[in-house]
């Protein structure tokens, strides 16, 4: 059974620290959307997207290996110091393949250095992360006031010297180091369970066996969530990647409402019987809680915009009623995901699932894009979250009738 006290706790600062997470880029946009350019704001959150996508790769699935394996041994302080060895050492590993990668893409594609090195330098600052630790731990409180601290006072400087395009680089440079502030500190208060040793060859080749069907399951899930953004930068220009970033950091917003209690269900459920009827509801509470975040994201997102973003913004308000529409799909699919799939090492189906979805709609993801600009990146999006919450419907269907 559930320790109701330990749940609770964990989820109010699950959800302090989504909050804080969230509520930060949005102060950003508020102000800069203001300040820079459109062009020059949609130069830098391509930057930042770039950095997201190179991470789903370095993670290689470290990050929901790292935290079922600590979850299962939460107790034995010699296997979690095991299991955070394991895991820096892909990353390590992972990103220095990355920097030889990029550094030879720059060579042969004429590609500024100055880019590789904010790129690189942004990534670095979060392949660090060590809120899996944390979640795994049940320790979110020591992250949460670390990142909420740091963050005011980033924000603060923000406001107070970005002011227009000359200052571009002074905001990537404050973005990128808030990363680093918050990892940093973090990883130092977590160093007596920090014990590198260095690990032979075949032990390296396990890990990367264990943690290839998370990887597979997050690259082709991230196809629709960090890539959409650079292929509308690709096609349509950085302007048009500023209407579609700021309309897909508001359907962010409502789209991970619901992480916070997946990732703490996760840790809960590995060490809990399923339970057929109890799932059932827990299905129809996601599918509830999905339909009224729709109707309040998009109340939302037309009060944000036309108040905080103004009239140059005014597209991403249609962008983002589109992304919108596929949260209750969203919801219903997490659910399933982290109480059921996730639990009863069932990764198998979920990569599978992907694997063969992914192709198509990357197909879908590029014609609609060329098309139709922002709101066929945006419809394409929809689509593959319609179509992989048919999956896993059709899946857990099946799994409770037995």
């Amino acid at each position: 059974m559930i320790d109701n006290k330990k749940f609770n706790f964990n989820l109010i600062f699950s959800y302090a620290q989504f909050i804080v997470s969230a509520i930060f880029p949005i102060l950003v946009m508020i102000h800069v959307s203001k300040a820079l350019s459109v062009s020059t704001w949609g130069e830098i959150l391509l930057f930042q997207s770039l950095s997201l996508f190179s991470c789903i790769i370095i993670f290689f699935g470290t990050d929901v290996y790292g935290l079922r394996e600590i979850s299962k041994f939460s107790s034995n302080s010699k296997k979690i110091t095991e299991i955070i060895s394991q895991v820096y050492h892909i990353r390590i590993i992972n990103f220095l393949f990355y920097l030889l990668i990029a550094g030879l893409l720059s060579l042969l594609n004429n590609v500024s250095l100055n880019s590789i090195l904010i790129t690189a330098s942004w990534t670095f600052a979060l392949v660090i992360s060590p809120l899996w630790i944390y979640i795994g731990l049940g320790k979110l409180k020591l992250f949460f006031l670390t990142e909420l601290l740091t963050k005011t006072i980033i924000i603060i400087t923000i406001y107070l010297n970005v002011s227009s395009d000359i200052q571009s680089n002074f905001l990537i440079f404050l973005l990128i180091i808030t990363n680093y502030l918050v990892n940093s500190l973090s990883l130092f208060f977590l160093k007596k369970n920090i014990s590198f040793s260095v690990l032979g060859l075949n032990e390296i080749k396990k890990i990367y066996k264990k943690t290839t069907p998370f990887f597979l399951i997050q690259f082709c899930a991230n196809i629709f969530t960090t890539f959409p953004i650079l292929i509308v930068g690709l096609t349509s220009g950085a302007a048009q990647a500023a209407i579609f970033g700021n309309a897909e950091r508001l359907f962010r917003i409502f789209r991970s409402l619901y992480s916070p209690l997946n990732r703490i269900v996760l840790k809960f459920s590995v060490s809990r019987k399923i339970d057929n009827k109890e799932k059932k509801k827990e299905f129809m509470l996601a599918a509830i809680i999905g339909i009224v975040m729709f109707f309040v994201g998009s109340l939302f997102v037309f009060f944000f915009i036309e108040n905080f973003l103004g009239p140059k913004y005014k597209d991403s308000i249609n962008v983002s009623l589109i992304l919108l529409a596929a949260i209750p799909f969203i919801f219903i699919t997490n659910q399933i995901l982290h109480s059921y799939i996730y639990p009863s090492n069932n990764e198998l189906f979920f990569m599978k699932t992907l694997l063969w979805l992914t192709p198509i709609n990357i197909i879908s993801l590029f014609s609609l894009s060329y098309f139709m600009g922002s709101h066929g990146t945006a419809l394409s999006m929809f689509v593959a979250e319609l179509a992989l919450f048919i999956a896993f419907f059709s899946f857990i269907k099946t799994k409770l009738r037995n």
